[in-house]
């Protein structure tokens, strides 16, 4: 039973989009937010529900306070019981139940580990000049992109800013730096953006971002979800001129163009950005607003000299000052703070010579500003120059301390006065917590740090930023800052310290360019830091490179302190490196000793390196077909989750680790279902495929969402499930795609062939498997997908086709023996002998392949075997020991109810059936009849429907047609048994009309009825 439907049994759960509950006997369900759900909640029978969602869940309860009614969330962790307050009925929106679950759950990995300052609204600024025309110029027409391109200081910000809090729309804000010129870096703060003010049209995006799926699927569901939420959005990026990387401007301009006419970007820019922008322009979907716009004319400037220093000046004044200053607002704001106590037209003679030079810019900073400050808020503005945003705790670490105890004030004090003396210094939230400069001011500041400094104090102060940036636990930028120091033995050692961590979140190409930063010897002098560069490679399959840096771990390691806690960490990383190569390269008996060897000297604190190391050895033994030995190493892997999942249970561990421990669970639960598969467990890996696509679903991981709907369609087929396998099969596809699983995907359309041609669908079937053949990429999967097409030409009588296929798998040299699962391309080679008459040679082909089968425990190849070597002896008419060879596969078969592995043989393997069924009794004889009638054969003898004898005959339910009666019979309606068994309702409609016309009957009384008098479901069900 899916997980969600044993929830429903006891508390209603409440999800992003539905609440669901049961009521009379009947599952019922209600819209959140709507007028339904509010009644719900008021309903003085409802006192508690649940609600899941990708920010965490909790337990909400109504409680009664002052006669009035109030809700709780109540979360429990470590046990510790936490609550937070929802509020009234009235409050509880769907923002609200999401921000307590973030709360309950100390927030998701994203949104901790993002900065939240750059997702703020820019402060008002005292003395802001109104600009009606060009607010009125941006509501005009709303066009998909808003670019706001013109040098620093022409109030881009500002002018957007004000323009935003005029909007009644949600709008979300971003500030960029160079730091986000990274693909992962900026759309984990893109989509972090949008999920602050419309988290229904981000949520499932910014989930698939954080597990890594490939951007494109990404964006795909961000188009997606902004579609469906139908209002209207704005992102403002500022600053975009920060970014450089063509991925980024690539994957940009697809947003763009596929956005729906809701969503609105405005960007604002240094530089124009290298996107399509002619195209836009010609296809009216560009509103710009370029450098003359933004210039401020002569009332705008006499408004902001009236403003900000109460200066009138006459009109042939306000002309010169024009001119001369371009309308640069920043020159204008400049000429504010430099012209106390000096002549204003001599200072707008100094500005107009400055213009546009670079280097006269930062001499007028020097000179106008820097200078007229104290001496100790001068060393303070220099100090401070190399930080991209400003704390008070930060400064105080970063500055020196003669300096700081020479301030006029407390530092949190100063940077206020700063800000409010115009010192080109902006507050970055409304409890200016955090600051930033002026980006022409910080340049200038650079510069003169430089100078005063010198090489070896601009180190000192990234050294001092670095130490404190990694008490706070920002390594990201504890890491940039060692490195500009030069301090490669520390930049070095944090790497050393988090790269691990980064490696498992698919920060991957971080940890590579911090590692090309550092010099070769800081690299192999750190073992750590080895190893990090080792399991780049091997993530790269450049397997042969990894030798390198395993000698050097090997010599660091002898130098090391054998009883040292670190050692025994890198010695189990080595371990564990080693084995992954050896499982990548088939040596499956080498990969298990270094796997013990590696956690032999493993405590358990090391639990994330344990579950990698055992469920690659878990992974390794699967793809080999040893489901013996698979079987021992998914107990270990399973205890080591348990271990795993205790341990960021504690609430002190980090967000990364919590979110890889829900990951792996899920993976665990992938690779059972398939070792159940490998063992014939056709039923218990169903039901547990079942309920990870369930869960799976609710946490967006779709990759995984994936495989659960292929292999889930897989073992419905075998059961001649057909219309239901399609289903899943074909939802499992839609999720390949999305996230670009291409293997997955190539899985899904190899049975989905399969299925089109057990309905007759000839030519469906070979395009669907020619385009299986297609996506197949790797050797490895060329050979699969050519194998499955060349089992469908045998069924299709393209016997030359298949020949031409056995005679090239003949030809070459088994290049993957640590790829045995499912036996299928020798399984196939001994059809295609039998086909050709070759019988003697196929026999012996499968004379040694049972044996292995057998030893290994995969049943489905032995139960093959078994129904092959029959119809090669049926092809010699020895029909006795084909008899004997068939009751072997039916035997073991019939268990698990296998149906279309026998059937898909055809007439051959029907005769044999008929001759059979006769001969046997009991429970085998009964699966035979089922056999035939699934073949399209009548029964003379007397037939078998679940149990009952009747006299005449009556086709037998499928599996899945009895799990519906038994549901019905149970009370449930249509769309619970739908949601139950997680397809859709027509499917329920379409398995109902077969079972009607099954039973002879036309209502859901006479069907439970009838299913009664025949024993198919119990009295008491």
């Amino acid at each position: 039973m899916p997980l969600r439907a044993a929830a429903h049994r006891t508390t209603p759960v409440c999800d992003s989009e539905w609440l669901e509950y049961t009521s009379n006997g009947r599952q019922q369900r209600v819209a959140v937010e709507s007028s339904a759900w509010y009644a719900w909640l008021k309903a003085p029978t409802h006192t508690t529900f649940y609600f899941m969602s990708t920010s965490g869940t909790f337990t909400a309860r109504r409680e009664q306070r002052r006669a009035r009614s109030y809700w709780y969330a109540y979360s429990k962790k470590a046990g510790k019981t936490r609550k937070v307050y929802l509020g009234l009925v009235e409050q509880l929106s769907l923002e609200r139940l999401l921000q307590a679950a973030a709360s309950l759950a100390d927030q998701s990995t994203s949104i901790t580990l993002l900065l939240r300052t750059k997702f703020m609204l820019p402060a008002s600024r005292v003395g802001l000049v109104l600009r009606p025309q060009l607010i009125e110029h941006l509501n005009n027409q709303r066009l998909p992109l808003i670019l706001v391109c013109a040098p620093a200081g022409f109030g881009k910000t500002t002018l957007i800013a004000d323009w935003a809090r005029t909007q009644s729309h949600p709008l979300a804000w971003l500030s960029l730096e160079p730091n986000d010129n990274q693909s992962n870096r900026f759309w984990s703060y893109f989509l972090t953006a949008l999920h602050d003010v419309a988290p229904k049209a981000a949520a499932e995006a910014l989930a698939l971002h954080t597990q890594s799926i490939a951007l494109s699927h990404v964006l795909i569901s961000l188009v997606n979800g902004l579609t469906s939420v139908n209002q209207q959005l704005t992102l403002v990026l500022d600053d975009y001129q920060t970014i450089s990387d063509p991925t980024i401007h690539h994957d940009l301009t697809w947003l763009i163009d596929h956005a729906p006419t809701g969503f609105q970007l405005v960007l604002l820019s240094r530089s124009e950005p290298p996107l399509p922008l002619a195209r836009w322009r010609v296809a009216g979907h560009l509103n710009e607003l370029l450098v003359g716009m933004l210039r401020f004319n002569k009332a705008e400037i006499s408004a902001f000299l009236s403003t900000t220093i109460q200066l009138e000046l006459p009109d042939e004044t306000l002309a010169n000052l024009e001119t001369r200053t371009e309308g640069w607002i920043a020159g204008l704001q400049l000429l504010t703070l430099s012209i106390h106590g000096h002549n204003p037209l001599a200072a707008i003679d100094l500005l107009a010579t400055s213009s546009g030079n670079q280097r006269a810019i930062f001499d007028y900073f020097t000179q106008e500003i820097l200078q007229k400050q104290p001496l100790a808020v001068q060393q303070f503005l220099l100090q401070t120059a190399i930080l991209d945003r400003l704390s008070e705790a930060l400064c105080q670490a970063v500055i020196d301390p003669m300096v700081l105890a020479a301030l006029p004030a407390s530092t949190s004090g100063l940077l206020d006065y700063l800000e409010r003396s115009n010192l080109f210094v902006r507050a970055l939230d409304p409890k200016q917590h955090w600051y930033r400069y002026h980006q022409l001011f910080r340049e200038s500041l650079l510069h003169s740090a430089e100078q005063h400094l010198g090489k070896n104090g601009m180190a000192q102060l990234h050294g001092r930023a670095s130490v404190w940036f990694e008490q706070a636990e920002l390594f990201t930028e504890a890491i940039n800052h060692a490195l500009a120091a030069a301090d490669f033995v520390r930049a070095g050692a944090l790497i050393a310290s988090i790269g691990f961590r980064l490696l498992l979140s698919d920060q991957s190409a971080l940890v590579q360019a911090w590692l090309q930063a550092l010099p070769t010897a800081i690299i192999e002098q750190n073992a750590q830091l080895c190893l990090w560069s080792a399991w780049l490679l091997v993530s790269q399959n450049q397997l042969a490179a990894t030798s390198h840096y395993l000698n050097l771990i090997t010599g660091l390691l002898a130098c090391m302190n054998p009883e040292d806690h670190q050692t025994a960490s890198v010695n189990g990383h080595l371990r564990a490196l080693q084995a992954n190569i050896a499982r990548r390269q088939g040596d499956m008996p080498q990969a298990l000793a270094l796997t013990n060897q590696a956690l032999s000297g493993l405590t358990d604190a090391h639990t994330i390196l344990r579950s990698v190391i055992t469920r690659n050895l878990c992974a390794g033994y699967l793809v080999s077909g040893d489901t013996v030995a698979a079987e021992q190493a998914l107990q270990q892997s399973l205890h080591e989750q348990e271990l795993l999942e205790l341990r960021v249970s504690s609430g002190d561990s980090h967000p990364s680790d919590r979110q890889y421990a829900r990951t792996t669970r899920l993976l665990l639960w992938i690779e059972t279902t398939s070792l159940r598969w490998l063992q014939g467990q056709l039923h218990a890996a169903a039901d547990l495929y079942r309920q990870t696509f369930h869960l799976s679903r609710e946490q967006h991981q779709h990759s995984i969402s994936a495989i659960a709907c292929v292999n889930l369609g897989q073992i419905l087929r075998q059961w001649n499930n057909l219309a239901e396998a399609r289903e899943f099969i074909q939802q499992g596809n839609v999720y390949s795609q999305q996230i670009g699983a291409d293997v997955t995907h190539r899985n899904g359309l190899i049975e989905l062939a399969r299925i089109q041609q057990a309905y007759g669908q000839r030519e469906q079937a070979r395009t669907t498997m020619a385009q299986a053949v297609e996506l197949a990429q790797s050797t490895r999967g060329l050979l699969w997908a050519t194998t499955w097409q060349a089992r469908l030409q045998l069924a299709q009588g393209d016997l030359a086709a298949a020949i031409r296929w056995a005679q090239a798998y003949q030809r070459q040299p088994n290049a993957f023996p640590q790829f045995n699962l499912y036996d299928v391309e020798d399984l196939t080679l001994a059809r295609v002998l039998i086909a050709q008459g070759r019988v003697n040679q196929a026999c012996a082909l499968l004379d040694l392949l049972l044996p292995a089968c057998q030893t290994a425990g995969r049943l489905p190849s032995v139960i093959e075997v078994y129904l092959l070597q029959a119809l090669a002896l049926a092809a010699n008419n020895d029909w006795t020991a084909a008899s004997n060879q068939l009751l072997h596969a039916l035997s073991l078969a019939e268990p698990e109810g296998y149906i279309r592995l026998f059937v898909d043989e055809g007439t051959p393997l029907a005769d044999l059936l008929v001759r059979l069924e006769p001969q046997v009794q009991g429970t085998l004889r009964q699966y035979i009849q089922r056999l035939l009638v699934a073949c399209g054969l009548s029964i003379t003898s007397e037939p078998y429907i679940f149990g009952s004898s009747l006299n005449g005959f009556i086709e037998p339910l499928s599996e899945r047609e009895l799990e519906v009666v038994r549901l019905l019979a149970a009370g449930f309606s249509n769309q619970a048994i739908a949601y139950q068994l997680v397809v859709t309702l027509n499917t329920i409609k379409t398995h109902l009309k077969n079972i009607y016309g099954k039973l002879a009957v036309t209502s859901r009384t006479q069907a439970i009825a009838r299913a009664r008098s025949l024993n198919l479901i119990s009295h008491d069900n």
